[in-house]
Formats: C-alpha cells, sequence, structure tokens
C-alpha cells in the first residue's frame, strides 16, 4: 500500500472540499500542487494521470485514481467506513437525500456561478479580452439566477444548521467551499457581486457553523497559506499560462459579438 496523494490548488474548491472529506474522515494523505492558472494541469505530466486535465485528482494508496471532487469524495465514502458518514452509500433513502441536494448544488449553483465566474471576470480581466460590456450584461443575468437558486435550495433545506440535518455531508462540503471561492474573489478582484453570502442571511448560519469544525479551519489555513501564491499567478501570469486557448477562442468570440476581443 502505497500514500494517498491529492493533486491540484487549495484555492480550487473542488479540491478543498476533498481535503475536507479526507480530513474529516482521519485519511491522510500528500498535497502536491497542479496550478489551474498557469496551465499545469495541462501538463503532458497531468495528463498521464488525469486524462481530462482536471483537478484535483486523487491517488488512493492502493493506487486507485480519481478525478471529480464528488467522484472522489463517493469513492472514500465507499472504501472507508470513516467517510461513510458523509456520504452515507449504505443507506439508500438517506443517500438518495443527499443526491438530491447535491445534484442541485452542482447544477443549478456551482456550474452557474463558475460559468458567471469565467465569463463575468476571466475574459475581460485575467485573460485580457475586450468583453467588458458583454460579460457586465452576463454577470447580471447569472446573477439573478444564481441567487435566485440559493434561495431556493435555503427554502427547500430548513438549513439545520446544514443543509441536510444536524450533520455535515457533502453536500456541505461543496456549498461551502463554493461560498468561500466567492469570498475570496469578491476580496481579490474588489468585486463584491462574488460574495453569494450576501444573498441570503440564512447562508451566515450555515457557513458559521461549517467554519468552526475543526477539519474546516485546517482546510482554510492551506488555503490562507497559499493565497498570495495563487493571486500572483491569476493577476500576472495566467494570460501567457492560456495564451493558446485564448487564441483559439478569440475567432468565435469576435464573431460572436461582433468586434474584436
Amino acid at each position: 500500500m502505497g500514500e494517498r496523494v491529492l493533486y491540484g490548488a487549495w484555492i480550487s474548491p473542488y479540491m478543498s472540499a476533498v481535503a475536507q472529506m479526507l480530513q474529516e474522515s482521519g485519511l491522510s494523505f500528500r498535497y502536491e500542487r497542479v496550478s489551474p492558472f498557469t496551465a499545469q494541469n495541462r501538463s503532458s505530466v497531468h495528463y498521464d494521470r488525469n486524462a481530462l486535465g482536471k483537478i484535483p485528482t486523487f491517488v488512493d494508496n492502493n493506487g486507485t485514481t480519481i478525478s471529480e471532487s464528488l467522484a472522489i469524495c463517493r469513492y472514500l465514502a465507499r472504501v472507508s467506513p470513516a467517510a461513510r458518514k458523509f456520504y452515507p452509500c449504505h443507506d439508500a433513502p438517506r443517500c438518495a437525500e443527499v443526491d438530491t441536494i447535491n445534484d442541485f448544488i452542482t447544477f443549478s449553483i456551482s456550474g452557474p456561478f463558475f460559468l458567471w465566474f469565467v465569463v463575468g471576470k476571466h475574459f475581460p480581466f485575467a485573460w485580457k479580452m475586450k468583453t467588458e460590456d458583454e460579460s457586465r450584461v452576463f454577470s447580471l443575468w447569472s446573477m439573478m439566477f444564481v441567487n435566485g437558486d440559493i434561495r431556493r435550495l435555503l427554502d427547500a433545506v430548513k438549513t439545520r444548521p446544514y443543509l441536510t440535518g444536524e450533520s455535515p455531508t457533502i453536500a456541505d462540503f461543496q456549498m461551502f467551499y463554493v461560498l468561500e471561492h466567492g469570498k475570496t474573489f469578491a476580496a481579490m478582484l474588489d468585486d463584491p457581486s462574488f460574495d453569494l453570502r450576501q444573498t441570503d442571511e440564512r447562508l451566515n448560519l450555515f457557513y458559521e457553523s461549517m467554519c468552526a469544525r475543526p477539519a474546516t479551519q485546517w482546510v482554510l489555513e492551506q488555503r490562507q497559506a497559499e493565497y498570495e501564491l495563487s493571486r500572483r499567478e491569476y493577476i500576472e501570469e495566467m494570460e501567457s499560462g492560456f495564451g493558446e486557448v485564448m487564441r483559439g477562442a478569440k475567432p468565435y468570440l469576435s464573431a460572436l459579438f461582433g468586434h474584436e476581443v
């Protein structure tokens, strides 16, 4: 049996959620940084371990390699009894409840939020594209839909204090680090609209309850320790790291918007 390795970057909410699952379950692991801002996740070395070029990537101590944060968390619950309370795969009705909330967060909140973030800030700021007007319009539409679906979620779950009851599950880990990501980039980019906690005061109870957990405090410390490195990469190095991607996208965006981007 080898060691467990988690590849990614602490600023990634997806990697942070996996690290929370590991830490909560008492499963030791080694962290190896793969930056999404300087395109390290698109290197041949990373593609060899993850054909999708995604972070996080997790290698278990039995050699099993997995990508996609929720897939990793579900796997951990199946192989480790200590992790099962966060995804009760042995209890079909309870598991279905967690899956329902998790899927709603994934498809109605997390996915749209990150699309909003990429179009609203990555294009005009990090990738230096001339799409300020288009990005502003997209951001306003996205803000309306994402904030509306957060309220739908909170109305449905009646937070107590976690999304599925008195104990957290992987749905809570996912939602918490989406909120933390929004908080981080609201400060980094001086754009308070990305701080989703202001959407509904009920989020503060959930957020504070998660922050009080020792595992959460540990993950947040790791994120903070790497913040300045991630900030420098995002602001100063991301354009060069994704030059090839941008060159391929610009003709399509120019045709779509009717002006050079």
